[in-house]
């Protein structure tokens, strides 16, 4: 249903509320969805004209569709998450590593200090 716009509109509840013109304003608000934009994504929720121009939305196949949209979509939920759990192990093994290197390059250095100071060697500002 991604890219649909819905349509909005109210019930005029009867002739006489229409001519003291309140019928729009104590109406129950009604949501539907533009049948030729629903057309062009998924034509067989539809009814069409004898024309065959789109006429109208098939409101009882909209609730089975939607439920397969949604079940397709925790099923991506499951594997996003899944794999979000995997990069962050990997991110935190990739992290250590990184202490771990940092650690071993500050011990050579020291190493190497010792060293050029007992060889008298200049020293390396890096």
């Amino acid at each position: 249903m991604n890219g649909y716009r819905g349509s909005c509109f109210r019930d005029r509840l009867s002739v006489h509320e229409l001519s003291a013109g309140s019928a729009f304003t104590n109406a129950a608000l009604q949501h539907g969805l533009i049948a030729e934009e629903v057309a062009e994504v998924y034509p067989e929720l539809l009814e069409y004209s004898e024309t065959g121009e789109p006429f109208t939305v098939r409101y009882h196949l909209l609730g089975s569709m939607l439920l397969n949209e949604v079940q397709n979509q925790d099923r991506q939920i499951h594997h996003q998450q899944g794999r979000i759990a995997a990069l962050e192990a990997q991110l935190q093994h990739r992290e250590l590593e990184q202490r771990e290197l940092a650690a071993q390059i500050a011990e050579l250095k020291a190493q190497w200090a010792r060293i050029a100071g007992q060889l008298k060697l200049p020293q390396n500002k890096d």
